[in-house]
């Protein structure tokens, strides 16, 4: 990486160990973190990047540090931890936290419609067909809507009071009327 014609010519390329540069990867380092380590731009890592051998060293060094957060995520579940467990069994096996009950409820567009449903809710948890804590989820789901639906309720009534208000007093002569 030499600018001008002449033999020499132009700035000089940046050192960069290889080595190093590879042990940094390997930890998962930024670009921003390796051109600071460095004493370089983030550009010149962007543009050596572009270079075979530069490239090939970054992409070994982030390889073997995932494989080092895979080990050590390992010997976490070999060590019987139950939240990596539970974890690497969703991002590995696509398992998913659902629950097994499928609840279809009516359309909820008014206050009375979101007790009906908060009421079919609260049997459905007595008879043991939906967990309390799944039941709680729907409960504040159903109270959320419903300060939507309140306030959504109000608002119409203030329009429908407003215009009321601003209605004409039959006493006003318009100006069509003026002119015949």
């Amino acid at each position: 990486m030499s600018g001008g014609t002449r033999e020499g010519a132009g700035r000089k390329a940046a050192k960069i160990d290889l080595l190093e540069l590879e042990k940094l990867c390997s930890l998962q380092c930024s670009d921003d973190e390796i051109a600071a380590w460095f004493g370089v731009s983030i550009r010149t890592i962007r543009n050596r990047r572009s270079e075979p051998e530069f490239f090939d060293v970054m992409r070994r060094g982030k390889a073997r540090g995932r494989v080092n957060v895979r080990r050590a995520q390992m010997k976490l579940l070999d060590g019987g931890n139950p939240t990596i467990a539970v974890w690497l069994g969703k991002i590995l096996l696509g398992q998913r936290d659902t629950s097994p009950v499928r609840v279809t409820m009516p359309k909820t567009r008014t206050l009375p419609d979101l007790g009906k449903a908060a009421e079919n809710v609260v049997q459905m948890v007595a008879r043991g067909k939906l967990t309390p804590a799944d039941g709680g989820k729907m409960m504040s789901l159903f109270e959320s809507q419903s300060v939507i639906i309140a306030a959504a309720e109000q608002s119409l009534e203030r329009t429908a009071e407003n215009q009321a208000a601003f209605q004409a007093p039959p006493f006003l002569v318009t100006r069509e009327e003026e002119v015949a």
